[in-house]
């Protein structure tokens, strides 16, 4: 019949001590006694790490850029639609009363104001 061990046995009767080493970093690039170790490994390694960093933080930068310039060019192109759709309405409005449908014609361009006074306060209050 075998000898049962526990755990608690083995881990008295060891000699070797056991340590864990980590190492954390944050960012693209590691810091230089990593970068050195790859160049140890790898020569040259070290450099394309930094070089894929750089490429990297361009590629974000540029698409940063296009974004801003998107988002801004869509702001101006419904700044200039809503205006267009303003002045339609209100000049809708006025070619109605002054041909005889006056109802209908302060109707239309009090909605058309109303419209564009309800969409700038809207607007303006969702962006904060």
């Amino acid at each position: 019949m075998k000898e049962e061990k526990s755990i608690l046995d083995t881990k008295q009767k060891s000699k070797h001590p056991i340590s864990i080493e980590g190492i954390q970093f944050s960012g693209p690039i590691p810091p230089p006694t990593i970068l050195q170790e790859y160049n140890n490994i790898s020569p040259g390694c070290a450099d394309r790490i930094i070089k894929y960093a750089e490429d990297e933080a361009e590629h974000r930068r540029k698409v940063e850029i296009f974004t801003l310039k998107t988002e801004t060019l869509e702001i101006r192109l419904g700044q200039i639609f809503g205006f267009l759709i303003g002045i339609t309405t209100i000049l809708s409005g006025t070619y109605a009363a002054i041909n005889g449908a006056q109802v209908a014609g302060s109707l239309i361009g009090t909605g058309g104001v109303i419209g564009l006074v309800t969409a700038f306060i809207s607007g303006r209050s969702s962006k904060k």
